[in-house]
């Protein structure tokens, strides 16, 4: 795991299920979080790539 952005990495504190829970609702692109998979889905495809 190397190329990954800072908010796709493991945190220390982080168990393995909260780590995979954290970044399955996370843009890939920006890190923004979205419990709503399909509010996520469509930030997704309107991301451009900034933080948030």
């Amino acid at each position: 795991m190397t190329d990954l952005k800072p908010w796709q990495r493991q945190l220390p504190d982080e168990e393995r299920e909260q780590y995979l829970h954290r970044v399955a609702r996370s843009c890939y692109r920006c890190g923004h979080r979205e419990n709503d998979l399909d509010a996520l889905a469509d930030h997704e495809d309107r991301c451009a790539g900034s933080d948030g």
